[in-house]
C-alpha cells in the first residue's frame, strides 16, 4: 500500500510540474503523425485549458494518495464512499471538460506549401 501512495504522490508532482511548465510557455505544437509540419497549435486559452487539465489530474492523484494514506494509518476517518466517488468524479469531469475545451480552441496548423519538404522514404535514395 505504501507503493501506491508513493506512485500517486510522484504522479501528482509530475503532472503539476507539467502543468506549470505549460503555463510558462507561449505555445505548444503537437505535430501530426502523417506530416510533421502539420499539427495542432495550443496557444492562449487552449494552452491554459491544457494546463488546467494537468492540474486536475494532479489533484486526482493527490486525492487518491490522501485516501490511501488515511486507510493505511487509520487515524482519520474516511468520508463516505459516495462522497469520495463524487469527489473523484468531479475532478475527472473537470479534467475531461478542460481537455475538450483545449482541443476545441486549439488551432489546426499547416505549414505553407512552399516550405513543406517531402518525407524521406526508407531504402530510396534520391
Amino acid at each position: 500500500m505504501l507503493g501506491r501512495i508513493i506512485v500517486n504522490i510522484a504522479l501528482a508532482l509530475a503532472l503539476g510540474g507539467a502543468g506549470g511548465y505549460l503555463l510558462a510557455q507561449d505555445a505548444l505544437f503537437l505535430p501530426a503523425k502523417v506530416h510533421p509540419t502539420a499539427g495542432t497549435l495550443f496557444a492562449g486559452w487552449s494552452l491554459w485549458s491544457l494546463a488546467v487539465t494537468l492540474f486536475a489530474l494532479a489533484g486526482f492523484a493527490a486525492l487518491a494518495a490522501r485516501d490511501w494514506w488515511a486507510v493505511r494509518r487509520r487515524h482519520a476517518p474516511l468520508p463516505t464512499r459516495l462522497s469520495r466517488l463524487m469527489r473523484y468524479a468531479l475532478t475527472l469531469l473537470l479534467a475531461a471538460s478542460s481537455l475538450a475545451l483545449a482541443f476545441a480552441t486549439a488551432e489546426d496548423f499547416q505549414a505553407p506549401p512552399d516550405t513543406v519538404q517531402p518525407l524521406p522514404v526508407r531504402g530510396v535514395v534520391t
